[in-house]
């Protein structure tokens, strides 16, 4: 019961303390410094590969040292209180479909991890299928 109770705690303090920031198309979470690309993309749908060239290609707003987010990246911009776009509404550009993440299964490295912006559910997905995800840029602002 304890364990349940602390992991609520630290749960509603991540959920509360969601402070966030807007410059032109990248919103800065204010509590971990990453930055996330939030300006519209042409084609993202996009399979794990590409997804990631794209991230490691992407010049934006004067930065260009953008990648694809691993899975914990990614939890920290969804609110999953929502439902129907669990995304933070300081995010405009967004799909309320999975995204992808860098971060691989470690039961089968050929399997990764997406993410839900409809409901903020996981899910573990081939990589190398044929399967079109979105993408979502990110960055440490140091």
């Amino acid at each position: 019961m304890k364990k349940i109770f602390l992991i609520l705690s630290v749960f509603f303090i991540v959920m509360v303390n969601a402070d966030f920031s807007r410059v032109n198309d990248v919103v800065t979470d204010d509590q971990t410094n990453l930055q996330w690309q939030d300006a519209e993309v042409i084609d993202s749908n996009s399979s794990f590969e590409n997804a990631i060239v794209y991230c490691e290609n992407l010049e934006l707003d004067g930065y260009n040292d953008w990648r694809l987010p691993n899975v914990n990246e990614l939890k920290t911009i969804v609110d999953i209180s929502e439902y129907g776009s669990s995304i933070y509404e300081d995010f405009i550009y967004t799909d309320a479909y999975f995204y992808w993440t860098s971060t691989s299964n470690a039961k089968d490295l050929s399997k990764c991890f997406a993410i839900s912006f409809l409901e903020g559910s996981i899910s573990i997905e081939e990589k190398n299928n044929d399967s079109s995800y979105n993408i979502r840029c990110v960055r440490f602002d140091d």
